[in-house]
């Protein structure tokens, strides 16, 4: 369910994405709001799950998990006991797996693409066929592997223009 949120709102956020540690007092000066105001704008966004976290940004590679790849998973509409067999059901299997970071269900050919992070290819292999191929449901897979990384960014894109109905 979408929150309704006004320009203020945005601007915290904005603010908060792209660096939460600075503090409730930096931020209400840089807004030209009373720090209480601020204060009680971030509990109200946390209480409303808008703000679900605060997380640091880690290289991957500056801590062994060198390798990105993107497993395009395909499902069996029916699975051996003749039983539907749900994307929702198999992505919370695969989302338990440690290396995978993101999970979205699609249409098309596919039905899944998974986000992971190995230390290197033979570890990917080995992820890919062992433990994500293994999970039930799972029909097919492909396995792409990335070269390089042009953007990658965890910030959502808080323009009105976007956000605005």
């Amino acid at each position: 369910m979408r929150v309704k949120l006004g320009d203020r709102e945005l601007r915290l956020l904005a603010m908060l994405q792209a660096d939460c540690k600075q503090s409730l007092k930096d931020i209400s000066k840089k807004l030209g709001m009373p720090m209480s105001t601020v204060h009680e704008k971030v509990r109200k966004l946390e209480a409303e799950g808008v703000v679900k976290g605060y997380h640091a940004e880690i290289d991957p590679e500056k801590v062994g998990l060198a390798v990105t790849a993107y497993i395009l998973v395909n499902l069996d509409t029916h699975n051996m006991a003749g039983k539907h067999v749900s994307p929702a059901a198999v992505a919370a299997q695969i989302a338990r797996l440690p290396l995978v970071q993101e999970i979205q269900i699609v249409t098309g050919q596919y039905d899944l693409i998974v986000k992971v992070r190995a230390r290197n290819i033979h570890e990917l292999g080995e992820y890919a066929i062992e433990r994500v191929r293994e999970v039930d449901g799972i029909n097919r897979t492909m396995t792409l592997n990335a070269f390089n990384t042009p953007k990658e960014s965890p910030l959502l894109p808080l323009k009105d223009w976007v956000l605005k109905e």
